[in-house]
C-alpha cells in the first residue's frame, strides 16, 4: 500500500500541507478533491519523491520515499502522469513509451517496444507511434503520457490533474482512457476537478481544504447528505464545481 503517515510539508513560513494521514491499498482508486492552491498537487508531488517534506513519513510497499535507495526501487513501481504532458520532444512517441522500461527495467528492446505497441493500440494511437509530440493534439500527447506510465508496469498510478489543460473533447479521450485502467488492478490517486468522473470510477473521495485532509470517506458516503455533504467546507466546494 501507499501510507502516508502525520505528513507536513511547508514553504517557509506557510504550511502547505498540515498532518494528512491517508493509505491506498493495492487496486484500491482514490480521488483527490478540494479548491485550487489546497495543496492537492503537493500532495502527489510528496509521494513520488518531487518534493521534500519537513514531519511525517511516506512509504509505498514498505519502503520509504525519503531515503534515495529506496526511492528508485519506489519509481520502479509507482508512475506519475503529470498535468503538462513532460514528453521528450526529441523522441518519438515509441520511444519516449520504451525509454524507462529499458533503461530502468533493463526490459530486452523488442519487448519493450511489443508492450509499447499494445498500450498505444489500447488507446487508439497505433498510427502515432512514429510521430514526434510536437505533432499531436494536447489530448493525444496525454494519452502517450499514459501509456509511458503504464510501460513501467505499475502497481499504483499518480494522477495529477491530467485534464486541466485540455478542451472539452480531449478531455473526454483522456477520461475514456482512464475509466478503462479503473477496471484494472493498478491502484491509482488521483487529483481532479472533474467531480462526475471522480464519484464514477472511485472507490473512495479524499477532499483537502487549505492543507488539512477534512474527509476520506468511500465515494457513495461521501457525497450523501450524512457524509461528506455534511461538512460545509465539502459542500460549498461541491456547489462552485456544479455551477461550473
Amino acid at each position: 500500500m501507499i501510507k502516508v503517515s502525520n505528513l507536513t510539508k511547508r514553504f517557509g513560513d506557510n504550511v502547505i500541507l498540515n498532518n494528512i494521514n491517508l493509505t491506498v491499498e493495492q487496486g484500491e482508486i482514490v480521488s483527490i478533491l478540494g479548491a485550487s492552491g489546497s495543496g492537492k498537487s503537493t500532495f502527489l508531488k510528496c509521494i513520488n519523491g518531487l518534493e521534500n517534506f519537513e514531519d511525517g513519513k511516506i512509504s509505498v510497499d514498505g519502503l520509504s520515499v525519503s531515503k534515495k535507495d529506496e526511492l528508485r526501487q519506489i519509481r520502479t513501481f509507482c508512475s506519475t502522469v503529470f498535468q503538462r504532458f513532460n514528453l521528450y520532444p526529441h523522441l518519438t512517441v515509441l520511444e519516449n513509451i520504451t525509454l524507462a522500461p529499458i533503461e530502468v527495467l533493463k526490459e530486452p528492446i523488442n519487448s519493450a517496444r511489443d508492450h509499447a505497441l499494445l498500450l498505444l493500440e489500447r488507446v487508439g494511437l497505433t498510427e502515432f507511434s512514429g510521430r514526434f509530440p510536437a505533432t499531436l493534439s494536447g489530448g493525444q500527447q496525454q494519452r502517450v503520457g499514459i501509456c509511458r506510465a503504464l510501460a513501467m508496469r505499475p502497481r499504483y498510478l499518480l494522477l495529477d490533474e491530467v485534464t486541466s489543460s485540455l478542451d472539452p473533447e480531449m478531455t473526454g479521450e483522456v477520461l475514456d482512457v482512464l475509466a478503462d485502467l479503473a477496471s484494472g488492478e493498478t491502484a491509482m490517486l488521483l487529483v481532479t476537478h472533474e467531480i462526475g468522473f471522480a464519484r464514477k470510477i472511485s472507490s473512495r473521495i479524499a477532499f483537502i481544504h487549505q492543507g488539512i485532509l477534512v474527509v476520506d470517506l468511500p465515494t457513495k458516503q461521501f457525497f450523501s447528505a450524512a457524509g461528506g455533504l455534511s461538512d460545509g467546507r465539502v459542500a460549498a466546494f461541491l456547489s462552485k464545481m456544479e455551477l461550473r
